[in-house]
């Protein structure tokens, strides 16, 4: 009769177990929130999204990532910049170096030279005038970074999404339990209807047997609305930092987004138009960054050429008065020419990982876009379903509503059984339930569809 109902169980398994079933802590001194910290809080949808982006831990890792690329691409334009280094040497010569002499030489058969103290400062300069490998890094890392905010931006429509999710499951859990609630206040009148007419010996006794044993059978399934309920609720707090103790209230019915948002906006939703949805971006991306290392590892072949200079103080002596020493200087400036030759196959090797890596790319590409085109189609054709269904619904809503009154007015007045009645009852909270199930599967497939052509993609 309520398995509808069953469906928001899961959403508490989401979350963890001990913040979603946590019960309020009784009493003043268990609580360090003030009165006003636990009065109900009126919450839009609007307001759910901006909370849960001020507070989500995926965003804020996804800014961190941004702001990493983009310092590596800071650090891979420094390869534009001139090298400029400073070395210093000293060396004491315990034993001094010696030429060795020919024989019968008069200077004997070695000859020992140099000082016994060395000292050698000097700066070299080197700067990039063309070089593919640094030019070649720096795409990548512009790709890098182009990626990481595609990402970031994807995980910002994700967390909206699952908000607008969460959101959708509350108002469900909330709409079907006041349902159930209904029927459950119905089955009550009836009983005290079925009590009055035994009384008057006017009904059996097994009528009033009957319908206790519903309303009995009728209170685990209120209860375990309640539960769901309280899983979705708590879900949707976790989603957007709100307290688990915090009472809140969400504004609007299903019906109400259906009017504001379901039946307008089909036009953009029928277009098929991919071009932003994020799944392809992100992959697009990827695609960009492979490209970026494939040009990288082809770079390796070609030459460099480098701007160089260097200037050397030396000076030396046989005593420790390097104030004292006479130091002279040399200085140059030249280019440098460096033609990649033969590195045993590494650069071969790790181009044809590139190439394989961006072949890999592609594939995943294609397979990718006709994958988004089979999740539209379905989710296009669950949203066209879910809105024929609405309006069936919503008069068969109104039609079990008329067959209840009319049952339970007939069972008074002797014309009809509690069966009918009963059977009466049960079509009413099975249509009303329908009736939110069907305004749920279109408001959820016209979010698939939002996600899937990344309308929010620009907000």
């Amino acid at each position: 009769m309520y398995r509808l109902i069953l469906i928001f169980i899961s959403v508490a398994v989401l979350a963890d177990p001990a913040r979603v079933f946590a019960t309020q802590p009784e009493g003043p001194e268990s609580s360090g929130n003030s009165q006003d910290d636990k009065e109900t809080i009126s919450l839009t949808l609007d307001d759910a999204i901006r909370k849960a982006l001020e507070n989500s831990q995926q965003i804020r890792d996804a800014r961190f990532e941004s702001q990493i690329s983009e310092a590596a691409r800071r650090e891979a334009q420094t390869g534009y910049l001139p090298r400029v280094t400073i070395e210093g040497s000293y060396q004491n010569y315990v034993d001094l170096p010696v030429i060795f002499l020919p024989p019968d030489s008069p200077l004997g058969d070695r000859l020992e030279t140099g000082t016994d103290h060395n000292f050698d400062v000097s700066a070299q300069l080197s700067m990039p005038i063309y070089n593919q490998s640094v030019i070649r890094g720096v795409s990548l890392a512009k790709a890098n970074e182009a990626m990481s905010e595609v990402m970031m931006e994807a995980t910002r429509q994700e967390m909206k999404e699952e908000v607008q999710q969460a959101w959708l499951n509350v108002k469900l859990a909330e709409e079907s339990l006041k349902a159930l609630r209904i029927s459950k206040e119905r089955r009550q009148t009836d009983l005290e209807l079925v009590k009055s007419m035994v009384e008057e010996q006017v009904a059996p006794e097994y009528d009033e047997i009957r319908t206790r044993v519903q309303l009995e059978n009728l209170k685990p399934e209120v209860r375990q609305a309640e539960n769901a309920f309280t899983g979705a609720v708590n879900y949707l707090k976790l989603l957007t930092a709100i307290p688990v103790d915090q009472d809140i209230s969400l504004e609007g019915t299903l019906e109400k987004l259906y009017s504001e948002k379901g039946a307008s906006g089909q036009d953009q939703l029928l277009t098929q138009d991919f071009s932003s949805n994020p799944d392809l971006m992100q992959q697009d991306a990827r695609l960009e960054v492979a490209e970026a290392q494939l040009s990288l590892d082809r770079a390796a072949y070609v030459p460099s050429l480098s701007l160089i200079g260097s200037h050397t103080q030396q000076a030396q002596g046989n005593t420790f008065e390097p104030f004292d020493y006479d130091w002279v200087s040399t200085t140059f400036v030249g280019v440098n020419l460096s033609i990649p030759l033969f590195s045993g196959f590494e650069r071969r090797l790790q181009r044809q990982q590139s190439q394989l890596q961006l072949e890999q790319q592609e594939s995943q590409r294609e397979f990718l876009e006709e994958s988004v085109q089979v999740d539209y189609q379905n989710a296009l054709d669950e949203m066209r379903q879910a809105g024929a269904a609405i309006e069936a619904q919503e008069a068969n809503v109104e039609m079990a509503e008329r067959g209840y009154e009319i049952a339970r007015v007939g069972y008074e007045s002797g014309s009809h059984t509690l069966i009918e009645v009963n059977d009466a009852e049960l079509a009413t909270t099975e249509a009303r339930l329908n009736y939110l199930q069907s305004l749920f599967d279109y408001m959820n497939a016209t979010l698939e569809l939002e996600r899937i052509l990344g309308v929010h993609a620009t907000d």
